[in-house]
């Protein structure tokens, strides 16, 4: 009998602290407000937007359950937390993220200082970042985002200290960036084009942060513009769509192509010229085989 006893105590002692962190769970729920409730619940949807909008090597769909954050840390890959429980960081950099980014990615995840998602295959617009405020790096380099660079970026990131947007094929014009506290900055490597704006930011970096675009000018990057050039003002720019088929790099394809058609060229005059040359040495032979018949060249008359 004693021993149904001690086993029926120690089942109580271990359900004692299971009830205890329950109602501890439900106090803390309790003291939340409805709209902290609804602030988290709109920060894990927009998480959940990007996750579902796209795929990788990662499997974010099995790694990414129930809520992102307990406490001031995350079990969720990438993501990062502060001690309200709130998500401040997301760095998903070079787990071959594919797939476009939907229109509800990040969005309410209003305490985001850092989204990096650099080194993936991500295609599409540039996500617009609404209601973000906080941000202060954005680095979304080396992927295939094409489009213009939205103007909330420089309109409506107050707190940016990083933007790298490098390695896509973005085209259109640079905003006028004019973040006091912008110490990174580079759009290198896409298909920009028209005057750079001329603020005090944006003169902080050099030409090669504007490198190795389609047709950048202004005191930035060292080039006269020439009149019509298009400019931050404008709404849209001409617009040039790269090749596909080329990696967007049409110039390569020309070349190519010029030394293609070279090739056909030399190619043909050498086959014309094999039956010539097969003609002169028949005839040389045949000239040569009658002279050892004969016993020497024939005299003259």
């Amino acid at each position: 009998m004693n021993k149904p006893r001690r086993e029926l105590r120690l089942r109580r002692w271990l359900v004692v602290p299971w009830v205890l962190a329950v109602v501890a769970a439900g106090v803390a729920t309790a003291d939340l407000s409805e709209s902290e409730l609804e602030a988290f619940r709109d920060e894990r949807g927009g998480l959940v937007a990007l996750r579902d909008g796209l795929r990788s090597a990662k499997d974010l769909h099995s790694n990414w359950t129930g809520p992102p954050c307990h406490g001031g840390r995350s079990r969720w890959y990438g993501v990062s937390c502060d001690d309200d429980g709130r998500v401040v960081g997301l760095a998903l950099d070079g787990i071959h993220l594919t797939g476009a980014l939907p229109a509800g990615a990040l969005r309410g995840v209003e305490r985001l200082a850092v989204v990096s998602l650099r080194d993936n295959a991500i295609h599409g617009k540039l996500p617009e970042l609404a209601g973000l405020d906080r941000l202060r790096v954005v680095d979304l380099s080396s992927n295939r985002f094409s489009g213009p660079i939205p103007r909330r970026y420089a309109a409506a990131l107050p707190a940016l200290t990083r933007l790298e947007l490098q390695d896509n094929l973005l085209n259109g014009t640079v905003p006028a960036f004019a973040q006091s506290e912008l110490i990174v900055f580079n759009v290198s490597y896409n298909f920009l084009q028209g005057e750079v704006p001329d603020t005090s930011a944006l003169r902080r970096f050099p030409a090669s942060a504007f490198g190795h675009n389609l047709k950048l000018c202004g005191e930035a990057v060292n080039a006269a513009c020439r009149s019509g050039s298009p400019s931050a003002g404008s709404r849209d720019g001409p617009v040039v769509r790269p090749d596909d088929d080329t990696g967007g790099r049409p110039a390569r394809q020309s070349r190519r192509f010029r030394l293609a058609a070279w090739s056909v060229v030399a190619i043909a005059l050498i086959a014309a010229m094999v039956p010539f040359a097969a003609v002169l040495i028949f005839l040389h032979q045949t000239k040569k085989s009658r002279e050892v018949r004969l016993g020497g060249r024939a005299a003259p008359p």
